[in-house]
């Protein structure tokens, strides 16, 4: 073991921030901001999947059998979305009077949908490929994933531009390659050098300028990168990334700062970071039930509270009825699922 890794296995809280930061976007972006703070957080999906690189690497990857492995990721991912869903189709019914489409239910379930689980299946895919993914990132350079990364987004570009109507089931199969390029991302960020990192964020960022400025000069006026998120494209993906890597960069001096400022502050925060699943699920029922509010302030103030305390409160009974469970494998289970 290098003593890169050694380092990497001791936890950094600072990524909880992150993590934080990422779910704050997430949330932001779902009460209906203005177009200002929609531009913003347009960071906040490849920050989530670009940290589950990094924590991959940090973890010290799959110690486990395959399949063992992704039971395990399923159960962490996916168990916890089944369980949701009952609980919010019964919420649905309760306001709607309706029952839901069955196709609606499926698409549901199994996370082919554009509805608000679609990133559980970018965070669940990732996590199947992450093991043969860290093998070839592990023997790679860094200037060999550098150059096959700038390689892979211009052929992805070119493909969404002159073949992408061509391709069925298009969206929700194309979504996931620049995704994975993220994740590699993460994964391979701890190798290089903060001054490396510096540039990289630059050349993202300068990307992003000269795309937003070209589309200005066309006569389309300024895009949000959001228009381009599905699937990810350069213009999203170079401000996404560029966001990312300067969070990165910044992220101990602000955690430090934090600490300063609040201890109580940072606790909450890494109480959110590490719960962002339950957190995300519950906020989503939430966002409906605002719609009525007109200050986009209350709305998220509402949503973002009440899905922390609702989690607050399920961690709580969780870990008061655990040790009813008699049998350590069943209760380590039922952690994963409601806690995380």
């Amino acid at each position: 073991m290098t003593s890169v890794d050694s380092c990497l296995k001791k936890r950094d809280r600072s990524i909880d921030l992150l993590r934080f930061i990422a779910l704050t976007g997430i949330v932001i972006v779902h009460i209906y901001p203005s177009e200002f703070w929609t531009q913003l957080r347009s960071f906040d999906v490849p920050l989530m999947v670009f940290l589950s690189g990094i924590s991959y690497r940090l973890s010290g990857g799959n110690t486990l059998a395959y399949e063992k492995y992704c039971v395990k990721r399923f159960k962490r991912l996916v168990l916890p979305v089944w369980f949701f869903l009952p609980v919010y189709f019964l919420i649905y019914m309760a306001a709607t009077h309706l029952l839901p489409p069955w196709k609606t239910v499926l698409s549901y379930y199994t996370l082919m949908t554009g509805w608000y689980v679609w990133i559980i299946r970018i965070f669940f895919v990732m996590a199947l490929v992450a093991p043969f993914l860290a093998k070839e990132l592990d023997k790679s350079s860094k200037r060999f994933f550098l150059g096959v990364s700038v390689l892979f987004l211009l052929l992805f570009e070119w493909y969404v531009n002159t073949r992408y109507s061509r391709f069925p089931g298009r969206t929700i199969v194309l979504t996931h390659f620049p995704y994975i390029l993220v994740f590699a991302l993460g994964y391979k960020i701890v190798d290089f050098q903060r001054k490396v990192i510096r540039g990289m964020m630059i050349v993202c960022m300068f990307v992003y300028l000269c795309i937003s400025l070209f589309y200005i000069n066309d006569g389309c006026g300024y895009l949000q990168t959001q228009l381009f998120k599905y699937p990810p494209q350069v213009y999203y993906l170079s401000y996404a990334m560029g966001c990312c890597l300067f969070l990165w960069l910044v992220r101990v001096k602000v955690f430090s700062f934090l600490s300063g400022l609040s201890l109580r502050l940072v606790d909450l925060i890494a109480f959110i970071g590490s719960h962002t699943i339950w957190i995300y699920l519950w906020h989503i029922p939430l966002v409906s039930m605002v719609k009525g509010i007109d200050s986009a302030i209350i709305r998220f103030s509402v949503v973002y509270i009440l899905a922390t305390i609702i989690v607050g409160c399920q961690t709580w009974l969780v870990e008061k009825l655990l040790p009813l469970v008699k049998d350590t494998k069943r209760q380590k289970n039922l952690r994963m699922i409601f806690i995380g």
